[in-house]
């Protein structure tokens, strides 16, 4: 799943507007609305359409900031170095330092050898 973008939100809000506009005008013809609530629906619903962009943004701006302390995380050493002994390939992971090799939950992250 993804995220619709910025011009996706902003396309579906007109849609929304040129919907509530065509509604509004039947409904000033057929005289259920006044000229003047018409005017105020309109602009609530254009207020409404810019809100859901703004939230859109947001949820953008969020997203990316959590992408990027994942991506940190994901960058450590310990976390890199499991990734490396996860492969099937290696056999072993010899660490120069006994505590980096016990902070890495795996059998095959090793301390020096003797």
């Amino acid at each position: 799943m993804r995220f619709p973008t910025i011009p996706e939100t902003a396309a579906f809000s007109r849609h929304i507007i040129t919907y509530g506009g065509g509604v509004l005008t039947g409904a000033v013809a057929l005289g259920l609305a006044t000229p003047e609530q018409a005017s105020a629906t309109t602009q609530a619903l254009k207020d409404l359409a810019h809100g859901v962009g703004e939230v859109g943004a947001a949820l953008a701006t969020i997203a990316a900031t959590g992408m990027g302390i994942w991506a940190g995380v994901k960058a450590s050493f310990p976390s890199r170095a499991a990734s490396v002994a996860a492969n099937p390939q290696v056999a072993a992971v010899v660490m120069k330092d006994e505590a980096a090799a016990a902070a890495i939950p795996s059998p095959k992250v090793v301390g020096p050898q003797p």
